[in-house]
C-alpha cells in the first residue's frame, strides 16, 4: 500500500514535469546564445575600429590626437568584455582585450630623432662622418628603424675610436616601451555581460529539468519492479 502511494506520488510529479514544454526554454537558451555571440561580435568590432584609429593617428605622428584615440580604447576595453584571437607559434589563442599591438610609427620617430642627433654629432667629426659611413654599412641589410639595424649602426660606430661620445649618447628606446596590451574583465554589467548570464541561468535549469525527470523516471522504475516483487510475494503467500 505504501509503495503504491509512493508510485503515485511520483507519477503526478513526472506528469506535472512533463506538462513543462522543455522545447519552449531550449528555443529561449538558443536565442540567448545568439544574443550574447552577437554582443560579443560587435564589442570585438568596436574594439577592432578603435585600435584602427589608434594605427592611423600613431601613423600621421599627431602626438595628441594617438593619445586621445589610446585613451578611448582602454576606456573601452575595460568597460566590455572582449574576447579576440591571436596566433602564438601557429596556435590561436583566446584572449580577453585587445591582445598585443605595436606604435611602430611612434617608436620610428622616436629613433629616428635620437640617430639624427648622432648624425649631427658625427658630422663634425675631424674624420668624416663616421655615422654616415656606418649607415652606408647596415643599410642594404636590414629594415630602416628596426632594431637589428640599431644594433647594427651601434656596432659599425663601435669600430671608430673617436665615436664613444656618439655612441653614449645614442639611447635607442626599448621596444617594449610602444607595446600595449589592454585586457578587458571577463565580466561586465554590459548587454553582452547580462545575456551571457541569461544563458548561464537557463542552462542550468535546463540541465536540472533533464536531472530530475531522468531521476523521477528511475525512481517509478524502480518502485513498479518493487511493487511487482510484493504482489507475486503476496500471490505465493495465498496459495
Amino acid at each position: 500500500m505504501a509503495i503504491d502511494l509512493k508510485l503515485k506520488a511520483v507519477k503526478r510529479r513526472l506528469e506535472q514535469a512533463q506538462k513543462f514544454k522543455l522545447w519552449k526554454i531550449l528555443l529561449v537558451w538558443l536565442l540567448l546564445l545568439f544574443a550574447s555571440a552577437t554582443s560579443l561580435r560587435l564589442n570585438h568590432i568596436g574594439m577592432s575600429e578603435r585600435r584602427a584609429a589608434v594605427e592611423t593617428a600613431d601613423e600621421l605622428g599627431d602626438t595628441s590626437s594617438l593619445d586621445q584615440r589610446l585613451l578611448e580604447l582602454k576606456d573601452f576595453v575595460f568597460n566590455n568584455i572582449v574576447v579576440s584571437f591571436r596566433n602564438i607559434n601557429g596556435k590561436s589563442e583566446v584572449v580577453f582585450g585587445t591582445g598585443p599591438f605595436y606604435l611602430r610609427h611612434q617608436y620610428e620617430r622616436d629613433a629616428e630623432r635620437v640617430l639624427a642627433e648622432a648624425e649631427q654629432s658625427a658630422a663634425s667629426n675631424p674624420n668624416g662622418n663616421i655615422y654616415q659611413a656606418a649607415s652606408n654599412a647596415c643599410d642594404p641589410y636590414y629594415r630602416y628603424y628596426s632594431q637589428p639595424y640599431f644594433d647594427c649602426i651601434l656596432n659599425e660606430l663601435a669600430k671608430y675610436p673617436e665615436a664613444d661620445n656618439i655612441i653614449e649618447k645614442v639611447q635607442i628606446p626599448s621596444t617594449e616601451l610602444y607595446r600595449l596590451d589592454y585586457a578587458s574583465p571577463l565580466w561586465t554589467p554590459s548587454w553582452a555581460g547580462w545575456f551571457i548570464v541569461a544563458s548561464i541561468a537557463v542552462s542550468v535549469v535546463i540541465f536540472t529539468r533533464i536531472l530530475s525527470l531522468l531521476i523521477l523516471k528511475i525512481i517509478a522504475r524502480i518502485l513498479r519492479k518493487t511493487e511487482k516483487s510484493v504482489d507475486k510475494g503476496v500471490a505465493r503467500a495465498i496459495r
